[in-house]
């Protein structure tokens, strides 16, 4: 008989059918769920521990050091007393913002490490 002709042997493997994909569902669910839970919690180590990073830059001529964090905030700007020789406070605005945009650079490539080693599957 062939199947879907509507003898016993059609619905019992139909039935068989059916409970193989529930079963198959059901665990490619829990599967894809307990990914779901692993990815979210690296997400939050990453989190966490961004909250706490920070990296520091010197300029080229070491009179200006910036400490930024990993939102981009400016945490510590010290400036050598050296840069009150010359009166240039163009060239001394843009070394301090180069400055800061090294020190935001350097932060960047330590998490883009961390989330490498948090996730490398998705690294590689």
């Amino acid at each position: 008989m062939a199947y879907g002709s509507g003898g016993a042997d059609s619905y019992r493997s139909a039935g068989r059918f059916g409970w193989w994909c529930r079963d198959t569902i059901a665990t490619m669910s829990a599967s894809y769920y307990a990914s779901i839970a692993d990815i979210a919690n690296r997400l939050r180590t990453l989190r966490d521990e961004a909250a706490k990073m920070s990296a520091t830059a010197d300029s080229p001529d070491g009179l200006v050091r910036a400490t930024v964090n990993a939102r981009g905030e400016l945490l510590e700007l010290e400036l050598d007393e050296r840069i009150y020789r010359t009166a240039d406070s163009v060239a001394l605005a843009a070394t301090i913002n180069a400055t800061i945009q090294s020190a935001a650079t350097l932060l960047e490539a330590d998490l883009a490490v961390r989330s490498g080693e948090l996730f490398p599957e998705e690294s590689a």
